[in-house]
């Protein structure tokens, strides 16, 4: 089985890569949609601490496979999951802290005063836990199993390196087109086109501070901060304030998608790209030998 699979990976990269993604991707989308319907009444309320807990039990799930993808496809080591380049991938992401700390700041500032409540605890729990759980999973498995996959084939020169960025993060990025099939998700095929585009580009900048500082934690801290004003409000925000907060962003929900292409994303990609300028192959991330996880 693993020797069948790590075939597959070394000589069908591109197809192996959509079947590792594409397919999972439509099975996460699956449990979200299933925990929707379970907790359909809790959502009316807007009370998502049951679907926030299944959810993150699907991805935790989900996990367990791409590790077992990982150990049969030899595309991690321990190095990987070093700490060494912690500091400076957080410096290379500046401009993602920057944004983080800019959309925290404005998405508490849009609630009136009077819906803010006593944080309540389970909810503060799950709002910092699931964030993270996206970017340990989402990070294992774009830019550890994935983009190592198409390295291998491709990461032998500076163009290779740039062309498994970009198929890794259009994969990435297209895999969320799934979303559109959960009712909770506004069912606007541009819209959803639009954050098919924002994720594929920041995906670029994650793959870049990657391969820079050689390990994962700087992507998937900075991911998990990224996505945490997403939910920070559900634990800090009363039931009124969310229906209201939901209601303004449906009347913007047209526009939302380009403005985070453009303000956002547009330059993550970019910096990206100038980070990997200065990227000289899989050499320099120690993959000369793609060892098992141990």
């Amino acid at each position: 089985m693993k020797n069948s699979f790590l075939d597959f990976t070394i000589t069908r990269p591109y197809l192996s890569s959509i079947v590792i993604v594409l397919p999972l991707f439509a099975l996460l989308v699956s449990v979200g949609i299933l925990a929707g319907n379970i907790f359909s009444e809790n959502l009316k309320q807007y009370d998502f601490i049951g679907v926030y807990s299944m959810f993150i039990a699907g991805q935790l799930a989900l996990l367990f496979v791409v590790l077992c993808l990982v150990r049969a496809s030899h595309t991690l080591t321990l190095k990987d999951f070093s700490w060494n380049g912690f500091g400076k991938g957080m410096l290379l992401g500046w401009f993602v802290l920057l944004i983080s700390i800019t959309m925290l700041i404005s998405s508490i500032a849009s609630v009136p005063a009077e819906y803010f409540i006593v944080p309540r605890f389970l909810p503060l729990l799950i709002a910092f836990i699931h964030p993270f759980t996206t970017a340990f999973l989402e990070e294992i498995w774009m830019r550890g199993l994935v983009l190592n996959i198409l390295l291998r084939k491709l990461g032998d020169t500076r163009k290779g390196v740039i062309t498994a960025v970009f198929v890794s993060s259009a994969i990435f990025g297209f895999g969320h087109i799934f979303n559109i099939l959960d009712p909770r998700t506004e069912p606007n095929l541009l819209y959803m086109l639009g954050f098919c585009l924002f994720a594929m580009m920041i995906g670029v900048f994650y793959a870049a501070l990657y391969l820079r500082t050689k390990t994962l934690w700087a992507p998937i801290i900075l991911h998990a901060l990224f996505n945490l004003p997403n939910y920070i409000g559900e634990a800090v925000v009363s039931p009124e304030g969310l229906r209201y907060l939901s209601e303004q962003s449906a009347n913007d929900i047209g526009g939302l998608s380009n403005l985070l292409v453009l303000a956002i994303a547009a330059p993550c990609m970019i910096i990206g790209l100038v980070y990997l300028r200065k990227y000289q192959g899989i050499q320099s991330n120690g993959h000369d030998s793609y060892d098992l996880v141990k």
